[in-house]
């Protein structure tokens, strides 16, 4: 883990180590854990970007809900 660029990089945070290392072994993750994260970087994507326009809404949305509905679906 000592290798790992989360561990030696002093921009990355706790959480960017913590996936890094969890993503080192397969399976480690539940696919629900995996799914919550990308809702997340679809949210936290969108939020940078901002919503400024109805398309770009339609598009968060479908995003959204794409990864939303596998979520639900387990």
């Amino acid at each position: 883990w000592q290798t790992m660029e989360a561990y030696s990089d002093p921009l990355r945070s706790w959480d960017d180590f913590k996936k890094e290392v969890l993503n080192f072994y397969p399976g480690a993750l539940s696919r629900a854990e995996v799914m919550m994260d990308e809702l997340l970087q679809v949210v936290a994507t969108y939020q940078k970007k901002g919503v400024t326009s109805v398309s770009i809404l339609n598009e968060f949305h479908r995003e959204f809900m794409v990864v939303a509905k596998a979520l639900m679906d387990q």
